[in-house]
């Protein structure tokens, strides 16, 4: 029978990473600064509203609105990446709709009356 050994090269998921075990006072706020600087600058370069990273306990949250959505799936993977994460809460949202704007909308609301059918002649064929 063969053993397989794991061999991971991330800490472990109780939240401990070697900023932790070097003492570093501020691990959060540097999970911040790295999830900011290494995927939301370089995925997000210009979002719709800012993106917002938040971490607490080594778990980040992502949130504000992107153009591209198709790219959130790898924005999670790149900051599950990022060493002392132990887990992502995406909340990142594509634009918001505007129906002005929407090609399959209409254009105006009809204007007052606009919505009856013309008057047809008593002698019953329109003119």
């Amino acid at each position: 029978m063969r053993r397989w050994t794991a061999i991971t090269t991330r800490p472990a998921v109780t939240g401990s990473s070697t900023r932790a075990r070097a003492g570093a006072p501020c691990e959060n706020e540097d999970i911040v600064g790295e999830v900011h600087d290494q995927v939301v600058a370089l995925l997000f370069p210009d979002p719709v509203e800012p993106i917002r990273v938040t971490v607490r306990d080594g778990v980040v949250a992502l949130t504000g609105r992107v153009r591209d959505t198709s790219i959130v799936p790898v924005a999670a993977r790149l900051v599950r990446a990022v060493e002392g994460v132990v887990d992502v809460d995406c909340a990142l949202l594509g634009p918001t709709r505007r129906p002005d704007l929407d090609p399959d909308l209409p254009d105006a609301t009809p204007a007052a009356g606009a919505d009856r059918d013309p008057p047809v002649p008593s002698d019953g064929h329109p003119s």
